[in-house]
């Protein structure tokens, strides 16, 4: 019937508590936006709302009182836009609104933006009455003032077609509330991209429990073997300037699963056990997931988080098939990988590790060569080879202890 079907298509597509249209309908309304924008070439914007603690509020007078006040906002958010606008609920207490119709010019738009997020952030700001219910006491009415972080990210038509725009307006707002809330930030993507850079670097580098310099040689060690292949020309379209610099760049990365794998496994001294090893394989997947999530929120860093992404999933993976997580074999394996793979076990080789001793350069070079065409790209173990003397410069130049070596 009729009404079994508007009833399917409001289960599936709008929210039951505040009877907002859901994410799924979200995605498809800003979908519709995206393409008006460039249709037309206007704007429009994505509002990310995040309740201030709301949280206190659901644990002091429980989930029903938490519900009053999520359909009471939703209500004064509906009045503060538009017909052909949208308001939606995300999930839990964020919100999402889309404003379209913005003026073409830009900096025209963005004071449009900023002025409905402004006129919404005080509209939310304004006390609430609830009603706390409890049984054989007296209903009571208590005046609740919840304020809210905003996020705010353009629809620009020069933008080409932005998926990320939600994850953009999320960051903004997630500064807006480390900013102390009850605020409005808009995204943007110089500034972001830096900060994400500066977070996952320091991230990289407070758990990088091998050791101090460890991601400055091992930068150092894929420069060498990637200059000596260009020189080589046997990857004369994918070893350019830009690529190697991307390469170098991300390099510092490649062990950043390692931030989600327990101390306890990572500074383990002596051999891991079997469960043991099969979580510290993790670090691989894990560190693909972290970049990915950096990725989505991070237009201009697009190139390099996908040459990070593939090193960190990629760099144990073995040329004949017997690494992980995948079990690649060959060309299969990323080249950035295959490079950070012979750099980053003469490291750790050649330095003192938790679970191993130090080696010399020349043990160190004997076992990569005997690992070439079964562990590593025959090819750039050739390479590794013209170029051991420069490796072992670096190691000496960048150790962690300097004058201490086996060398």
């Amino acid at each position: 019937s009729l009404l079994a079907v508007q009833t399917v298509i409001k289960l599936a597509f709008y929210d039951l508590l505040t009877d907002l249209p859901n994410r799924r309908l979200l995605n498809d309304r800003l979908g519709q936006a995206v393409h008006a924008v460039k249709q037309h070439r206007s704007h429009a914007g994505v509002l990310f709302l995040d309740l201030d603690k709301f949280k206190y509020l659901n644990d002091r007078y429980g989930h029903a009182v938490g519900d009053q006040l999520l359909i009471a906002v939703a209500n004064r958010l509906k009045l503060q836009v538009l017909d052909c606008d949208t308001v939606g609920r995300f999930g839990g207490d964020e919100f999402v609104v889309i404003i379209t119709g913005l003026d073409a010019e830009k900096k025209i738009a963005v004071t449009q933006l900023r002025a409905a997020a402004e006129r919404i952030r005080i509209a939310l700001s304004a006390p609430y009455a609830l009603t706390i219910h409890r049984q054989g006491i007296a209903d009571e009415i208590v005046e609740y003032q919840c304020l809210a972080s905003i996020g705010v990210a353009m629809i620009d038509p020069s933008d080409g077609s932005p998926t990320n725009l939600l994850d953009w307006a999320d960051e903004a707002m997630y500064q807006a509330k480390q900013e102390g809330g009850n605020t409005i930030r808009l995204y943007d993507p110089i500034q972001s991209s830096q900060a994400t850079l500066v977070y996952l670097y320091g991230l990289a580098t407070a758990y990088d429990i091998e050791s101090a310099n460890h991601g400055i040689r091992l930068q150092q060690y894929v420069q060498a073997l990637a200059l000596r292949l260009q020189k080589s020309d046997r990857y004369p379209s994918r070893l350019t300037e830009e690529t190697i610099n991307s390469m170098i760049k991300a390099t510092p990365l490649h062990d950043i699963g390692k931030t989600k794998i327990p101390t306890t496994i990572v500074q383990k001294p002596g051999p891991l056990n079997e469960i043991e090893w099969a979580i510290m394989k993790t670090h691989t997947t894990l560190g693909e997931a972290i970049l990915g999530r950096a990725r989505k929120q991070n237009a201009k860093l697009d190139k390099l988080l996908d040459v990070a992404t593939a090193i960190a999933g990629g760099h144990h993976e073995w040329w004949d098939a017997s690494g992980y997580p995948r079990g690649l074999k060959g060309e299969e394996i990323p080249l950035s990988a295959r490079l950070v793979a012979i750099a980053d076990v003469y490291d750790a080789l050649v330095t003192v590790r938790a679970y191993k001793n130090q080696w010399t350069h020349e043990q160190a070079v004997q076992a990569i060569q005997e690992g070439r065409g079964t562990q590593f790209d025959p090819d750039i173990v050739d390479a590794f080879m013209i170029e051991q003397g420069n490796f072992q410069a670096i190691a000496l130049r960048y150790a962690d202890n300097p004058g201490v070596s086996s060398m």
